[in-house]
């Protein structure tokens, strides 16, 4: 049986980048003029160091999550992957083989494999912040969702007989309102089920 690649190269991690960037203006939709992003920009058009921090946040992920991403996509699919689920886009990595059909008993043992690991990367994409485009005062696309994060951290409680673990799940947001509103929501949830929630900014 073929090994998964362990990693991709120097210049398909630019592609996963390049396929990040070109996503994000088809998704923004129209401008206030009512022009769509993706006809009125290139990926150029957004300022360097704009793009410099975007790119930066994608190739995180990928080191965060290389195996899965290079045992289960291509880069162009994660780059847009990545963009739709952070964004909560309504499609993703979530939704990556929903159409598949196992036809035998091997076929289903990899889809759940497939599926599950659309799961994790689904996981890993939400508890970043969702960027958006808007344009500037300078004509430009500007990058907006990419200031101060206010993360709301979801911590696992130990359960005896599963051995030392040290998990939790961080929920981002750009706004200091957004995380009041999530936290008050689901803390009696989190509490009902023994976890423990703390705050901090990035």
């Amino acid at each position: 049986m073929r090994r998964p690649r362990q990693s991709w190269t120097a210049d398909e991690l630019q592609v996963m980048v390049q396929q990040y960037f070109e996503t994000l203006l088809w998704a923004a939709g129209e401008d206030d003029d009512g022009r769509r992003y993706n006809d009125r920009f290139e990926v150029d058009d957004i300022p360097q160091l704009e793009r410099d921090k975007a790119a930066a946040e994608v190739i995180d992920f990928y080191r965060a999550n290389r195996r899965l991403l290079c045992a289960h996509t291509t880069p162009g699919q994660a780059g847009h992957d990545f963009l739709l689920t952070r964004n909560r886009h309504g499609a993703g990595f979530w939704d990556r083989g929903l159409n598949w059909i196992p036809a035998d008993a091997r076929q289903r043992a990899e889809h759940e494999r497939f599926k599950a690991a659309m799961d994790r990367l689904t996981d890993a994409a939400h508890v970043s912040c969702a960027p958006w485009l808007y344009v500037g005062d300078d004509g430009l696309p500007h990058l907006a969702g990419h200031e101060a994060r206010y993360v709301v951290r979801i911590h696992e409680q130990h359960l005896p007989g599963q051995g030392p673990r040290c998990r939790h799940f961080d929920y981002a947001f750009s706004l200091k309102a957004d995380a009041d509103e999530f936290e008050a929501a689901h803390r009696e949830t989190w509490h009902l089920a023994g976890r423990a929630v703390s705050r901090h900014v990035e």
